[in-house]
């Protein structure tokens, strides 16, 4: 039978394992990639890319807040690469992402400028 102060350093040592855990997991990162296509691996020149920037790139997203399922799928993907991106460029890279709704002016501005011929 286990004593009062062995169960108490039982769970004393599991908390101080899932905390070191969790402070080298903010250190470490790694991302690996089982697909086939190697769809979420970074090439060697977007590396390059995002390791040489000189200076910060904010990136603005305009997503609707209630999108399909399909959709915010794609909205997921996205926002993974964005953070895949801020990771390999220090920090370099900041993104943030808007409810199209909540601004159509700007949203439309953009796309004017984006899809002109």
């Amino acid at each position: 039978m286990l004593t009062k102060s062995a169960i108490t350093f039982k769970i004393l040592a599991a908390i101080v394992a899932v905390l070191a855990i969790n402070v080298l997991s903010s250190f470490l990162f790694a991302r690996l990639d089982f697909t086939g296509d190697k769809r979420y691996t970074l090439s060697q020149a977007t590396k390059d890319i995002l390791a040489d920037l000189d200076s910060s790139v904010t990136v603005t997203a305009y997503f609707s807040d209630n999108l399909p399922a399909q959709i915010q799928y794609v909205r997921n993907e996205f926002e993974d690469l964005l953070v895949e991106y801020s990771n390999r460029s220090g920090g370099k890279i900041d993104y943030h992402f808007e409810d199209q709704a909540a601004a159509p002016k700007k949203s439309k501005q953009l796309c004017s400028m984006a899809c002109a011929p």
